[in-house]
């Protein structure tokens, strides 16, 4: 076994500790139990037993619990699934509309939207768009998309 430090040497130790802000390994084996978990020291009071050179102290610590980012896994849908875990559904909003913006075209929104710019066709009878119209759409011009469009802005 090692030669013990004085216990002042103890009381520095540990107040550095606690000044880091950083976990310790608590390490705690008896008959009954035993601890090994990392833990915050919350607080360290002591003071010197008459006389001994002793000291007595109270320590609190804290359970310390790793946090930030976890591994997930990206299916073939898209969607995230944690390791382990079932994924949660999809439930984002595909939007029913675009809005144009300058530079736009059918034939563009069709392609982004519909997989295709030929079906452009499609999305000027749905909106009511006459062929005098389609070469001056307005910036600003809300365009309805067809249902079960995946739409990716």
């Amino acid at each position: 076994m090692k030669d013990l430090m004085p216990p002042a040497r103890y009381v520095e130790t540990i107040n550095r500790w606690m000044r880091t802000n950083q976990p310790i390994l608590f390490v705690l084996t008896s008959a009954g139990f035993e601890i090994n978990t990392l833990a915050s020291i919350e607080s360290f009071e002591w003071k010197e037993t008459a006389g001994s050179g002793d000291i007595a102290y109270t320590l609190k610590l804290k359970k310390y619990r790793h946090y930030g980012p976890r591994r997930v896994v990206v299916t073939a849908d898209g969607s995230e699934m944690k390791k382990g875990k079932k994924g949660r559904a999809n439930d984002r909003q595909i939007p029913k509309t675009y809005t144009m913006v300058a530079g736009d075209t059918l034939w563009g929104i069709a392609k982004r939207f519909l997989g295709s710019g030929a079906r452009w066709p499609e999305l000027q009878k749905l909106n009511r768009i006459s062929d005098a119209e389609i070469r001056r759409l307005p910036v600003g011009k809300v365009i309805k998309l067809p249902a079960g469009v995946k739409a990716d802005a």
